[in-house]
This record gives C-alpha cells, sequence and structure tokens, in this order.
C-alpha cells in the first residue's frame, strides 16, 4: 500500500492535529481547582481555572488540578483546606457546573459544636450518673456503637462499672474520662435534646469534661487510654467537630505506634488471649478509623499498609468467652479489609502522587478489589433483600460503607461526563468504559438512599449520628446527577428531593451533619431548578462554534444566590416535582452507544414516583448490583493496555483501542493518550500516528527498517517519521488484526500455539542478526528498565564484565560483596549479542483469525546478550500475558540458566523480602550487610 497523503504536507497536516490536541486539553480546565474570588468583590464568571498539568492529564483524576484546594473564611484564621474526596467539595463541584460560574465559592461548614459551647458544657456540674443510670447509658452505648466498632470489651467494661460504684473509685481520671464518653454515647441514642449546655447534641456535657480529662501526650500509654481516644474521635463526629475527630484518632495512631500495636506480641509476654484479641482490635479500630475519617476530609492514610505486621482479629475458645467480650470477627475482618480499599481509594485517585498507570487503570483495580470483598462477603453479613427491616444495624452500616467507596472510586468520572456531555455535539460518541462507572456510582447511591429511607420509615435511623446524613448526602449528589443523564432517569430527581426532606427533618431535629449536609443539598436544588428553567424545553441548547452548552449558562451565576453562612438551617424548599418532566437528557441515547451497537438505557427499579422505596422496603437493589451488570464485568475484565488509552479527560473524543477497532474508524481524528504527552493518534482507519513527547527520542524508525531489510518479519510500514516541538514523531501504516492479549481469551489451544511457534520461528532470523557489542544500531547506546533496573542508557558494553558493571549497580545496597560476587558468577556469557525486539509482550503481538499478523513497537530493540529474550520472558503483565510468554518460552532455543540468574537479580534488585531472594542470600552464611 502507497502513502495516503502527501508526506510533504505532513508538518503542517500535524500542526493542525496538535492544535486540536491543545484545544480538547483545554477543555478540561474547569475540572482543576479554581481560585475562588474574593469575598468582598464581584465574582467574575468568566474567570478561568487553574490550568491542569498537560504532562500528566492521563493519569489524574479529572476533577484534582496541579495546587491544593483553599478557601478563604475567616480573615483571622488560615484559609480552610478542602479535601477533594469530601462530599461537601463535590457538592461544590457540582454547582460550579450547574451555574457555569467556576469561582463559585465552597460554602464552609459552620454547623458544629464550637470550642465556646464545649467549654460552658465543661462550666456545668457534670458528675457521675446513679448506678441504674450510668448501668443503662453504658448498655445503650454497647448496643449502639459496640456492634460496629471495638472499642472495649464488652463484660469487662460493665464489670469495671459496677466496680466503681462498689469502691467508690470515682477519681481514677483515666476511668473517668472512658466511662464518661460512653456517658456520652448513652445519652445521645436516648434523649431528644441538651438544653443546659447550650448544644443540640445530647451528652455533650459528658463529652465535654471526658475530652478536657484526655492526656494528649502521656509518656506511656495504656489500653484503656486509647480506648477512650477512639470513643472521643466518634463521638466528634456526632459533634460535627471533624478536625477533631482526625485529630484524635492521629494521637491514638501515634501513640498505638509507640507501644507497638502494629505488631503481633509475643505469647510469653501476654498470655491472657483476651486481652491479646483486645491489643488486636484496638490497633484494627484506629486503622479503620484512621481510613475512614480520612476518606471523609480527603486526608491521607497514617500508616502504610507494609508497616502493619499484625494478625487480623480472630475468635477465641472457649466461645461463650469471646461472645461476652467481642462483637462478630468477620464483621470486623470485612470492615478492616473495607477501609483497606478506602485508604487505597484516597491515595489513588485523591491525591498527587505520581503514578505509573492511568486514572481508570486505577480504578479498575479498585473495583476489582470492591468485587472480591462483596463477593466474599459471609453469609451473615449480607443484607436481607426481601426484608430490609430486619437487618441488623452493623450489617446495613457495612453496606452502606460499602457503597459509598463505590461511589468515591467512580464519582469523579460520572461528573466529568455530565459536563462533557453538556459541551460535546450529537455526532459524539461515549466510550463504554465511562458509561459503566457512571452506572455503577448510580446503582450504588440509589442503593443507599434505599437503606437509608427504610431505615427512616420504621423509625430507626439515629437521630444525632452522622454516618447516615452523609451518607444520604453523597446519595443525593449522584442522584441529582442522575436526573439528567441518558443513563439515570427523571425518578432520580423525586428521590434527591425525598433525601433533601430527610435531612431537613433530622436537622431539626438536632443532627448537626444534617443540617450542614441540608444547607449544602438546598443550594444544590436552588442552581439545579435554575439550570433546567434556563434549558429548552427539548432539553438541547443551541451552541455555536465559539461556545459550549457550558458557557451559555454562565449567567445563571448571577442570579444563584451566595450560600448563607448561619448556623441556622433553612427553610425547605418546594419538593415538588414538576422539574423533571419540563425537560429531557441532555443527549439522546443514541449518541451514548458505541459504533454499531444498541442504544444504552437504564431502568431503574425499586423507586415509586414520591422517590420511595418501592413497596417501601427498598425491594430491586442489592450491593452486588454494580458487579453484576454485563458492562462492569467487560470493564473489570479488560486489559492495562486498553485502559491505559482511555483517560477519562480524553474519553469523550475517542472510545475505542487503536488495534481493536476493526476498521470501524469514522473519518474524524482520534486522539490515544499514553503517560504524559506521549500518544498514539489514529488518521481514519488505515494509518495511525505516534508521538513520543518531548525529550523521548526513539530508535524505532531505523530499527523497523532494519528489521524489514534483513527479515521477513512482518513490522509496520513507516510512511514518514520528522521531529516538532520536541516531539518525535512516526506516521505509520496499521498493522492488520488486533493484540493478542484481545484475542487470547478467544482463541484454542492450537491457535494460542500456532502463534507461539510463529513468534519463535521470527526470532530464530533476528538470533543470525549479531554484533560484537552490547549496543543500539550504529553504536548508539541502549536502553532496558530490566535488565539494568535505572532509567538510563547504556553501552555500547564489549565484555560481560562490563555488563555486569552497569548491571551491579541495580543491586540493593545492603547486599555484600559475597552475594554479588555469587551472582555474578552465575551470570552466562553473553556474546554473542543478538538483535532483539526486548518487548514481547502480548500487546505488542498482532493477530488474526488465529495467526501471526505482525510484530509491533520497537523502540526497545537493540543488540542484547544472547540469552536475554528468553530470560524476558519472566516478566509478565497479567495472566494470560504469562501463559503467553510461557508458552513463547516452550519453542525457543532454551537459555533456562541465563533465566535462573535473571530472576535472582531481578528481586536482589527490588525486594530483598521476597521468597527467591531470601534462598539466594541464605545459600551463603553472613552475605547480608546491616543496614
Amino acid at each position: 500500500m502507497g502513502p495516503i497523503i502527501n508526506t510533504n504536507d505532513v508538518p503542517s497536516y500535524l500542526n493542525l492535529l496538535l492544535s486540536e490536541n491543545r484545544r480538547l486539553k483545554e477543555q478540561s480546565a474547569p475540572s482543576a481547582n479554581p481560585a475562588e474570588a474574593e469575598p468582598s468583590l464581584e465574582t467574575d464568571t468568566s474567570r478561568p481555572a487553574e490550568m491542569p498539568d498537560e504532562s500528566n492529564t492521563s493519569v489524574r483524576n479529572p476533577l484534582i488540578g496541579d495546587r491544593a484546594w483553599f478557601h478563604r473564611y475567616d480573615p483571622s484564621a488560615p484559609p480552610i483546606f478542602i479535601g477533594e474526596a469530601a462530599c461537601t467539595a463535590f457538592a461544590t463541584r457540582f454547582r460550579r457546573f450547574l451555574t457555569g460560574n467556576n469561582a463559585l465559592p465552597h460554602i464552609p461548614r459552620t454547623q458544629y459544636v464550637t470550642e465556646e459551647n464545649l467549654a460552658a458544657a465543661n462550666a456545668t456540674n457534670v458528675e457521675w450518673p446513679s448506678l441504674q443510670q450510668a448501668r443503662l447509658l453504658v448498655n445503650i452505648a454497647v448496643r449502639q456503637v459496640g456492634v460496629i466498632y471495638h472499642l472495649f470489651l464488652r463484660k469487662s467494661t460493665l464489670d469495671k462499672l459496677e466496680e466503681i460504684y462498689r469502691t467508690g473509685g470515682f477519681d481514677c481520671t483515666i476511668n473517668k474520662c472512658k466511662f464518661f464518653a460512653l456517658f456520652a454515647f448513652g445519652e445521645a441514642y436516648s434523649k431528644r435534646a441538651e438544653p443546659s449546655s447550650g448544644s443540640r447534641v445530647p451528652g455533650t456535657p459528658y463529652f465535654a469534661r471526658a475530652l478536657s480529662m484526655v492526656q494528649m501526650l502521656p509518656e506511656r500509654t495504656s489500653i484503656t487510654h486509647l480506648e477512650s481516644l477512639l470513643l472521643l474521635s466518634l463521638f466528634s463526629y456526632y459533634l460535627n467537630r471533624r478536625n477533631s475527630a482526625l485529630v484524635l484518632i492521629g494521637t491514638a495512631m501515634r501513640l498505638g505506634l509507640s507501644i507497638g500495636l502494629n505488631h503481633n506480641i509475643p505469647e510469653s509476654q501476654l498470655i491472657d488471649p483476651v486481652e491479646r484479641q483486645h491489643r488486636v482490635r484496638i490497633w484494627w479500630t484506629i486503622y479503620i478509623f484512621d481510613r475512614m475519617w480520612g476518606s471523609k476530609m480527603g486526608q491521607a492514610s497514617q500508616i502504610l499498609d507494609d508497616d502493619i505486621h499484625l494478625d487480623m482479629p480472630s475468635s477465641i475458645d472457649p466461645p461463650q468467652l469471646h461472645d461476652e467480650q467481642f462483637s462478630d470477627t468477620d464483621h470486623m475482618t470485612a470492615n478492616i479489609k473495607l477501609a483497606r480499599i478506602v485508604g487505597e481509594t484516597i491515595a489513588k485517585l485523591y491525591s498527587r502522587r505520581k503514578y505509573n498507570d492511568t486514572f481508570l487503570q486505577r480504578v479498575q483495580k479498585l473495583l476489582k478489589a470492591l468485587k472480591s470483598w462483596v463477593e466474599t462477603l459471609p453469609e451473615h453479613l449480607r443484607l436481607n433483600e426481601d426484608e430490609p427491616e430486619m437487618n441488623h444495624k452493623h450489617v446495613s452500616s457495612l453496606h452502606l460503607a460499602f457503597n459509598q467507596c463505590v461511589i468515591l472510586a467512580t464519582r469523579p468520572t460520572l461528573l466529568h461526563l455530565l459536563i462533557k456531555l453538556n459541551e460535546t455535539s450529537s455526532q459524539h460518541t461515549i466510550s463504554q468504559p465511562v458509561l459503566t462507572l457512571g452506572e455503577a456510582c448510580i446503582h450504588a447511591a440509589r442503593h443507599s438512599h434505599s437503606l437509608i429511607l427504610t431505615k427512616w420509615i420504621h423509625g430507626s435511623l439515629p437521630v444525632f449520628g452522622y454516618f447516615h446524613a452523609h451518607y444520604l448526602f453523597s446519595s443525593a449528589l449522584v442522584l441529582a446527577m442522575s436526573s439528567f443523564l441518558p443513563i439515570g432517569s427523571a425518578s432520580d430527581l423525586s428521590a434527591f428531593e425525598t433525601g433533601l426532606e430527610v435531612l431537613r427533618a433530622v436537622s431539626e431535629n438536632g443532627n448537626l451533619s444534617a443540617a450542614e449536609f441540608y444547607h449544602n443539598l438546598e443550594q444544590v436544588k436552588y442552581c439545579l431548578d435554575r439550570y433546567r428553567g434556563d434549558k429548552p424545553q427539548d432539553g438541547r441548547r443551541e451552541r455555536s462554534a465559539t461556545t459550549t452548552a457550558m458557557g451559555s449558562n454562565a449567567a445563571v451565576a448571577a442570579t444563584c444566590p451566595p450560600p448563607v453562612m448561619t448556623t441556622a438551617s433553612a427553610t425547605a424548599s418546594d419538593t415538588g416535582s414538576s422539574h423533571a418532566a419540563s425537560t429531557g437528557p441532555l443527549v439522546n441515547g443514541s449518541m451514548m452507544s458505541a459504533p454499531d451497537a444498541e442504544p444504552l438505557h437504564l431502568q431503574p427499579t425499586g423507586y415509586s414516583q414520591s422517590g420511595m422505596p418501592a413497596g417501601a422496603t427498598g425491594l430491586g437493589f442489592t450491593t452486588a448490583m454494580t458487579f453484576l451488570e454485563p458492562t462492569m464485568q467487560d470493564f473489570l475484565a479488560q486489559s492495562d493496555f486498553d485502559l491505559g488509552l482511555l483517560h477519562p479527560v480524553d474519553t469523550f473524543v475517542n472510545d475505542e483501542s487503536l488495534y481493536t477497532c476493526h476498521g470501524l474508524y469514522k473519518s474524524r481524528v482520534k486522539v490515544f493518550y499514553e503517560a504524559g504527552d506521549r500518544g498514539v493518534w489514529s488518521l481514519g482507519s488505515k494509518l495511525v500516528l505516534k508521538d513520543r513527547g518531548p525529550s523521548l527520542a526513539t530508535p524505532e524508525v531505523p530499527n523497523i527498517k532494519f528489521v524489514r531489510e534483513h527479515t521477513s518479519i512482518p513490522v509496520p510500514t513507516v510512511l514518514e517519521s520528522w521531529e516538532e516541538g520536541g516531539h518525535a514523531l512516526i506516521l505509520m501504516e496499521r498493522v492488520p488484526g488486533e493484540p493478542l492479549s484481545q484475542a487470547w481469551p478467544k482463541l484454542s489451544h492450537d491457535e494460542r500455539d500456532r502463534i507461539a511457534r510463529q513468534t519463535a520461528d521470527y526470532l530464530l532470523q533476528l538470533r543470525q542478526l549479531q554484533s560484537d557489542k552490547m549496543q543500539a544500531l550504529d553504536g548508539r547506546p541502549l536502553y532496558s528498565a530490566f535488565l539494568f533496573h535505572d532509567k538510563r542508557y547504556h553501552g555500547p558494553l564489549g565484555s560481560d564484565d562490563e555488563l555486569w558493571a552497569d548491571m551491579a549497580r541495580g543491586l540493593n545496597g545492603s547486599l555484600s560483596d559475597s552475594v554479588r560476587n555469587r551472582l555474578r558468577q552465575r551470570m552466562p556469557p553473553a556474546a554473542p549479542y543478538t538483535f532483539s525486539h526486548g518487548d514481547l509482550t502480548n500487546v505488542n503481538i498482532m493477530v488474526e483469525n488465529g495467526s501471526l499478523t505482525g510484530i509491533i513497537d520497537w523502540e526497545a530493540s537493540g543488540y542484547f546478550p544472547v540469552w536475554w529474550e528468553y530470560a524476558l520472558t519472566s516478566v509478565g503483565h497479567g495472566d494470560d500475558d504469562w501463559q503467553w510468554k510461557a508458552l513463547l518460552r516452550k519453542y525457543m532455543p532454551d537459555h533456562g540458566a541465563a533465566r535462573e540468574f535473571y530472576l535472582d537479580y531481578y528481586h536482589l534488585c527490588r525486594d530483598l523480602d521476597n521468597e527467591r531472594a531470601q534462598k539466594f542470600i541464605n545459600s551463603g552464611a553472613g552475605d547480608v550487610a546491616t543496614l
């Protein structure tokens, strides 16, 4: 096939493409963090958002910009930090979308018990209650919070209470602190008001007195002291003092580390099985609070999982003794595992850490972990879907926390989907993975909404608790967005308004967190009503070449009222559902479908017209529903190769993997991003443009030419290559077929075998191409992160000693000389240096109809040790790639000794705790130097 375009015009044509690339990236600017308007100045609705780091668009959460988000509130105090994972931050993002005003200020939290209120409560006469009252309060605390978290030993705590009243030991500060904290919980669940303390939350005086007594800096802490910190941290949420809760649990974490709670203690030093198990569970409760509290505020976890060397909770014998002191072991284990996933969600999706995998790849891994969690949940911890009102509190709380984790992982994509649909023309399509994540978010929100409303209807919703209000707020935000998405339903708006009404009622009963969330939702509803009223009746907006649907709504910002900074909740707004009928979805369902596929429509189940669960029981929703959808199963089954090309910011202009479209390309340009500014552009259905990005010189073109001239290996046809603006660009013909990574599950055993033999036969041709040195073509240095464990170019290298010298620099610095020498002696001779592909992973093998059609991606090729291609088959990317390389190795010339050497080298560079590394080290005496 000859050139399809005039290659003389390629650079000018690429200028047009690169310009289009920049324009598309700039459209993602509203997802970054804007600087908020000065309170005393008029808001400039056209003020641009802070631009995201364009070198990192493929790996970052689309809602997070380069800089942290701060809100100016009190001129005399530091600005308030806004964590992106916080639901109130997400509400602000949503309001900014609805108003078209990217500088719309965040609504600060003002509905909490202040330090002055606590001082006043502590100043009252707070004394020990009567024994009968104390028993009631402690038993209430045991029943309400003791079944969800391990905060104390049940029987031992009740026995200690009796001892205190029997002996008159009321003056012990550490016991007084713990029991006053328990009394606070007892009152919060048994009283309806606290008029004498100046606080709306019962139990505040007991909490204030306990807080004044707790030691924050004991030189040697005790388990009872840690129990008090846990209780005070949890109760701080009832007062909507989230920062205080975080500080208290942070103190508990550090004190726990100071006494080694994150390690197993020898049985000889703590014989009592109850005390041993209590110690284990106190640590894990600290861990759960650390992860969960951080997720509410967007704060990082305080300890890495790799630094915890403690057994999971277990049951003790006899069972009667266990049941007297501890709650269900399986429940606590499930809580720990879920907290671990929550911590990973904050770290991987809401932090500014650098990751090699893309945003969608990280979301996929988190959802896989959540799917495994729900699938392995013991039967007695599963919800009773037939009679939801019969579910135990600790079970429903566990599932609500699970749903919130799903929402955290998926809602950035849902909001970005909403934004893109609002600005994208009807000729574009939206990729299936993005739709799938949006549907998962909506499923989880509907389920949480259903569970909470069932509790509300049956009178079992805690009046002063924090978490149900938080979960209802979170789900209501998603349902508001869902109400005008094609994958949602107009009935979701009714559910949103029902949630708003429940929060209003709970707020009026004195729940401070509900008051905060109600105020936020009220502002969302106001902006939502104006947004819908501003739209034409057919649900579409006029747009020109220079304006977007979002921009045409900018005038709404001037009419949306500023948030009211008061502690009192606003009056309930009209909850009629007329808005749902006035407008249609943003786009037609057919716009959402993939090429040649049926339009996607999600029919919600379980809702009545009032927004209540169907039959007032919430039937139709399950915790596992999110993962039962075929599209979700397809998403979780996709390889990293596919997801690496599907970053949410860019997915809205491209929806297919480069080598899996099978000729279905439209006549327009599609863009596929890899890491940073690297990427592959599809020009129609027969050409591709590879962009290596700035400062990434590539030998791929001469390598392909060399292989084409000296072998019969099918390689891409290069039409043109050049450098422009620091970018190395290659225009080539598309190799027919699909990657082996995609075809592998569909291939028969014989077809897999044939492809492996074909590949091995082609590799024999490469072995005839030899050099006297290890080098790239034309004597240039070459690059291999696997062979050298660094990111530098190496060579030319003319001897085994030179090769070993470069390889040895990657070994762990703690290895002794004797270990290094033994490893050096095992290295086989490298000569003859043979031309090698250097990356025979299954994504670089193109196949069609069960046969090999091409080998692509020759940028890592060069003259390597004769055994290198064989040894490199030890490195795989997923189970399918492992299977492929094991099969390929079967047909290659055997270099088993070299492979064994390389496996030892690989682990001695990367992980000395690995079993193989330990085995090699321990095969010689005294080989590890002191660290």
